[in-house]
């Protein structure tokens, strides 16, 4: 059996959760992996979209309100996973502008940025 590290993280569900998405890093042997896989519960088949041997991950620290820096947090990338959000409803009822522009706005701004890259 081989033995190693396993971690999955940044895991995504479609609203109507038939769909998912997660980020699998593992390390054996002081290597290091990671895959991008995402599955449908419908069909039951689940796609490696991304591996180690093909990608490299960046990690950008910025505004999701501002387009400019998103823009070119995806500038020639292939695939994006969007997971910025202020999910908490209390939050939104007592600060409803900020809950929209990082929601709604930030969204737009990723969709905006990825139909140029």
């Amino acid at each position: 059996m081989l033995k190693g590290a396993n971690r999955i993280n940044h895991i995504d569900i479609s609203p109507n959760g038939n769909k998912y998405a997660f980020l699998h890093r593992w390390t054996y042997e002081d290597k290091q992996f990671h895959r991008l896989l995402v599955g449908d519960l419908s069909s039951g088949k689940l796609k490696n979209i991304i591996s180690s041997s093909i990608v490299s991950h960046f990690y950008w620290k910025g505004d999701i309100r501002s387009y400019h820096i998103v823009r070119d947090a995806v500038d020639g990338v292939d695939y994006i996973l969007h997971l910025a959000a202020l999910p908490s409803v209390p939050r939104s009822v007592k600060d409803p502008i900020t809950s929209n522009e990082v929601n709604v706005v930030g969204t737009l701004n990723i969709l905006n940025a990825a139909k140029e890259a």
